[in-house]
């Protein structure tokens, strides 16, 4: 066990770490992340991906619940949303475009240049 947290910093990839386990002379990916299984076999040969019990996971962030927020999430249109929800209430998050009637407090821009990685990583920085 390690007794201590290392923080990198922002995360480079967009995706959650990928976790790998050592046992009896063989690795197992406990998580899929960022490093994807293919670029570990191309460096250790042939490795098991293991399968994950929901009530009893092998490596953090893998039960159901692990991202589940104590907030109501409502996905909506924006004219919809503008109708029925106060602009005070209302979270926006965007590739490019900010909307006016919004708080610039209550929205991010997650990649102005359409970029999915890029967004992965500044959703994740949020």
């Amino acid at each position: 066990m390690i007794p201590y947290i290392l923080n990198g910093g922002p995360c480079k990839i967009g995706l959650e770490s990928t976790i790998v386990d050592y046992v009896a002379g063989k690795i197992i990916v406990l998580r899929k992340g960022g490093i994807p299984v293919e670029e570990i076999e191309n460096i250790f040969g042939k490795v098991r991906v293991a399968t994950h019990s929901t009530s009893r996971p092998s490596a953090p962030g893998m039960l159901d619940h692990h991202y589940a927020p104590k907030v109501a999430l409502t996905l909506k249109s924006i004219p919809e949303v503008l109708l029925e929800f106060p602009v005070d209430r209302i979270g926006y998050l965007a590739f490019a475009n900010k909307i006016e009637q919004i708080s610039a407090d209550h929205q991010r821009v997650l990649s102005v240049s359409n970029s999915l990685s890029e967004a992965a990583q500044h959703f994740l920085a949020i």
